[in-house]
């Protein structure tokens, strides 16, 4: 008796050690269809635990494979590849709606006994005395079956129920969480709200306070510092210095001191032929008025500049290849440019024989003199070659000397010699000479 009590735990024991090293065989076939199913009256059947003691009583089990051998087919006669493989499909399609049992035993879960419904802490169901053995073959190594998680004896949780249904609530939940969400942030956005009214009121209050203060007209303040300097205006006094949109050829401006002379497009109904000038402008701390229009030009002015050494005489030229000197309007002197080049830049130079340097669009500069009737130009700094535009001139009366700046280099011109200050050919300034330095 003894003998035979020892072989059948060891039977009992090979079983178990199969059924849990074997944890994803989830592909079972019945072979023996003698074996009656359980009664479902817990009382009147044999409990879970004694089925174990007696291996057997259990159902055979054994492992199917899509890769059957021809062997494999001559020992199920009575069963054809078609009918295996449609029952395990069926089989997995009703694993995937419902879990139908436990997983290391794939036996149904039982509401008394040692087979009942139980759970550890990370949530997955099991028979309890299936889990139970696992744990304890195991030891200190065990994790669940299903997600690997480490658990002990302590975990192990009974359920007492007849039957589970859980039903997925996944979306709700998400639907939740983002309807608290959507809360919070209209909580946010009301707050925020309230905030803004706040502002807006207190700037209405604010507004209708200054109103009711400054209702007594006061004169625009306008501060105008010395030429050189800048100008400060009131930004609610605005004029249009010409008619319609034109006002946007206005390119160039100069101040002397006591008016402003821009230079912009002139009404085309009264001057068909130049219907570009000079618009004259009077700004002081109370006034500021638009004055006269010369028309004197056929096209955009570029240069506006009044004369350092008589402050009535005004520089101008620009896209009509002319250069022209005025006083009130009326053309003192006026030069055509050499090839037909547009005027970008100019400067009065030598107080003691009154002239203008003019730089042209194709590089080139020349001094023109204004006490002269001649229309050729006094001298010819770049000595007739020219390559990019001239973008500025300007001399400095102490040290008698011009400068001169294109889009590459800034030359000084002083006592009949040429000194490069910056060059820019090759991507860097190369020169730079301090003037002092140059006698």
């Amino acid at each position: 008796e003894e003998e035979s009590s020892v072989s059948e735990e060891e039977a009992r024991d090979d079983l178990e050690r199969t059924i849990m090293e074997n944890e994803n065989d989830d592909d079972i076939q019945i072979l023996d269809e003698n074996v009656e199913p359980p009664n479902s009256n817990p009382a009147a059947s044999p409990s879970n635990s004694d089925s174990e003691l007696n291996p057997t009583n259990r159902p055979k089990r054994r492992r199917t494979d899509n890769f059957a051998t021809e062997n494999d087919k001559d020992c199920q006669p009575g069963v054809s590849t078609e009918t295996t493989a449609s029952t395990t499909a069926l089989g997995a399609a009703g694993d995937e709606e419902t879990d139908d049992g436990c997983t290391i035993c794939y036996e149904e879960y039982t509401s008394a006994g040692e087979h009942r419904l139980a759970s550890v802490k990370c949530g997955h169901f099991f028979g309890y005395s299936c889990i139970a053995r696992w744990i304890r073959s195991e030891g200190r190594n065990a994790v669940c079956p299903t997600c690997k998680t480490k658990t002990t004896l302590k975990d192990i949780r009974k359920h007492y129920t007849a039957a589970v249904k859980v039903t997925d609530t996944t979306e709700v939940e998400m639907l939740r969480n983002s309807n608290a969400a959507l809360h919070i942030r209209v909580s946010g956005l009301e707050v925020e709200l309230a905030k803004k009214d706040r502002e807006i009121a207190e700037l209405i209050k604010k507004l209708q306070e200054g109103k009711s203060a400054g209702s007594a007209p006061i004169a625009p303040h306008l501060v105008v510092q010395q030429r050189g300097g800048r100008m400060f205006m009131n930004p609610e006094r605005k004029e249009a210095l010409a008619n319609g949109g034109a006002n946007a050829d206005a390119r160039a401006m100069d101040f002397n001191g006591e008016v402003w002379a821009v230079g912009v497009a002139c009404s085309k109904a009264r001057n068909i032929f130049s219907p570009f000038g000079i618009r004259i402008l009077t700004i002081s701390r109370q006034e500021f008025k638009l004055r006269e229009c010369y028309p004197l030009h056929s096209g955009r002015s570029r240069v506006v500049v009044f004369s350092p050494f008589e402050s009535s005489l005004l520089l101008s030229g620009g896209e009509d290849k002319r250069a022209v000197v005025s006083m009130d309007g009326v053309v003192r002197r006026q030069w055509r440019m050499p090839n037909e080049k547009p005027v970008w830049t100019g400067c009065w130079t030598a107080p003691n024989k009154v002239s203008v340097t003019l730089g042209l669009g194709d590089g080139r500069v020349l001094e023109y003199a204004v006490d002269s009737d001649s229309t050729e130009p006094l001298r010819d700094y770049t000595q007739g070659v020219g390559h990019l535009p001239i973008i500025f001139t300007g001399f400095d009366a102490v040290s008698s000397t011009l400068l001169v700046a294109s889009f590459k280099k800034l030359v000084a011109f002083r006592n009949d010699k040429v000194f490069p200050l910056l060059s820019n050919v090759d991507g860097q300034c190369s020169r730079c000479y301090p003037m002092s330095s140059t006698k």
